[in-house]
Parts: structure tokens; sequence; C-alpha cells
């Protein structure tokens, strides 16, 4: 972990786990699970749209 872990790193899964994390410490842990579905749903369709995925 690094001082800053809201810093995304190459792959960007690193800084979203961090922020995911911190905010699971505060009190919006739904508001995390829905950011986190949302980001992930979007990356999935962004990947898909580039061919990496099929």
């Amino acid at each position: 972990m690094t001082a800053t872990p809201l810093r995304p790193d190459r792959t960007g899964w690193g800084g979203m786990a961090g922020s995911i994390l911190l905010i699971f410490r505060g009190r919006c842990a739904v508001r995390a699970v829905v950011l986190s579905v949302i980001s992930m749903a979007a990356y999935a369709r962004a990947m898909t749209r580039t061919g990496a995925l099929r």
C-alpha cells in the first residue's frame, strides 16, 4: 500500500480496490457497492468494444 491508495496503478484495479476499501471504512458502503458494480460493468463494456473480451 502506498501513501496514496486512491491513485490508480497501471491496470487501474489497485486504485479501484483501494478506493473501495476506503469507502467501506466510511459510512457509504451501499454507494461503494453501486459504484464498484457500475465501474466494473463500464470497464467490461469498454473491453468488449475494443475486442479484448469475447
